[in-house]
């Protein structure tokens, strides 16, 4: 079931960001769905306490500074390492490794930006859970051990690319 759940994700994260970029709701953020098959976990910065938290559910979002966000783009939870999408951007790309990639306006060429990290623990059932999905780590859970998704017995996470919205809807 778990299969068929990923592949149904996989295969709607265009329809998620058709419905998100065309709704007045989505305002200045972009949306997508990644997910990570395998072992591991996003992290994301709790800008009201500066934990960091912990996350499966790869709903991000591209926030109006440009900033890969975790969750809900208003509680503003940045992904860590940061990532941040010039406006000038008019497509991004995440590979199976987690590096992100861009197309800017007026050009063909390809840069890349940084990587996105997983992280995993030794014993993910002591994790806390903090809800919406989050988690935080206790002693139970041990130290994550963060790396290249596909490396060290961290899962990947299924490649996307997608357009960005036109200059004239854009985060400027």
């Amino acid at each position: 079931m778990k299969t068929i759940a990923k592949m149904v994700l996989t295969l709607c994260w265009p329809c998620v960001c058709a419905a998100a970029l065309n709704t007045a709701a989505a305002q200045a953020a972009e949306h997508f769905v990644l997910t990570i098959q395998g072992d591991g976990y996003f992290q994301a910065t709790d800008p009201a306490t500066g934990e960091i938290l912990y996350t499966r559910v790869g709903n991000i979002s591209i926030n109006e500074n440009g900033q890969f966000v975790a969750g809900d783009p208003s509680a503003d939870r940045e992904l860590d390492p940061a990532i941040t999408i010039p406006p000038t951007a008019i497509s991004v790309g995440i590979a199976a490794d987690g590096l992100v990639s861009i197309v800017e306006a007026g050009s063909t060429t390809t840069r890349t930006l940084n990587s996105i990290q997983l992280v995993r623990f030794d014993n993910p059932q002591g994790l806390s859970s903090r809800g919406d999905n989050l988690f935080s780590q206790t002693k139970a859970s041990g130290q994550p051990t963060q790396g290249v998704p596909g490396t060290n017995g961290l899962g990947s996470i299924q490649p996307v690319r997608w357009k960005l919205r036109t200059s004239s809807n854009s985060r400027n």
